[in-house]
């Protein structure tokens, strides 16, 4: 599969997203343990279901999804594409325990069931609600940040090689460039000649002297041109 083309603020903005996820996702498990307690300490089932921290958890696990929907399969609509390395592959393999996918799938799983259960005004047991919160703060946040590390490595990686390539077309023209001065001087060199030789045949060679004079004209403004690409590129 060829990857995409990603410019530095693509990058940036995918590096963003995979961040935002370890925020999300620590939300997710704080609101859970919260609203889990709260709803322990109560037995109006409105109020239970009327908290607005339910509806922060909802949200809270909505972003993450879609976040990871980016991360996973890229969004057109937002001129984001699937980023699709070797790196990223690794991760979300993985292996045993450590897949990446399974990991954050098993997140989003507990997550939707954890809402589901503190919407019908239930809760879940005070172990699962212990285990989930250390599975979000070792497992999760684990995967997310090796996300994180890898979009960066991969970032490093297409900076230094799209440099090389610049750094390989600079150097292709300043060759070209510098072939074009060695013509010029050349050129001139041809026409200072031609010079002297009208210059012997008199008033028969007065319209060849005009000649040479525009050639060597020609040459001197390509030589001067060529002169600035060359001193632009070495700022390039």
């Amino acid at each position: 599969m060829t990857q995409p083309e990603l410019n530095e603020n693509t990058f940036a903005r995918l590096i963003n997203i995979a961040g935002r996820q370890r925020m999300l996702s620590q939300r997710v498990g704080f609101l859970s343990v919260v609203l889990n307690s709260a709803q322990k300490q109560t037995e109006d089932q409105e109020l239970r279901q009327s908290d607005s921290r339910l509806e922060m958890l909802k949200i809270a696990a909505a972003d993450f999804e879609r976040g990871f929907a980016i991360l996973r399969q890229g969004d057109p609509a937002q001129d984001l594409p699937f980023w699709d390395s070797d790196g990223i592959r690794a991760i979300l393999a993985g292996t045993g325990s450590q897949k990446g996918l399974r990991t954050i799938s098993h997140f989003m799983t507990e997550t939707r069931h954890t809402i589901s259960v503190l919407e019908s005004g239930k809760t879940r047991p005070d172990q699962e609600l212990e285990a989930f919160s250390t599975f979000v703060l070792t497992d999760v946040l684990g995967v997310l940040q090796q996300i994180v590390t890898a979009l960066e490595h991969d970032f490093q990686i297409e900076t230094a090689k799209r440099q090389k390539q610049r750094d390989q077309e600079i150097d292709r023209v300043r060759a070209a460039v510098e072939e074009i001065q060695r013509a010029s001087k050349f050129s001139r060199l041809i026409a200072l000649n031609a010079k002297i030789s009208a210059n012997r045949a008199g008033q028969h060679g007065s319209e060849f002297r005009a000649l040479t004079d525009e050639i060597k004209q020609i040459s001197d403004d390509i030589t001067e041109s060529s002169d600035d690409i060359i001193r632009f590129l070495a700022f390039a």
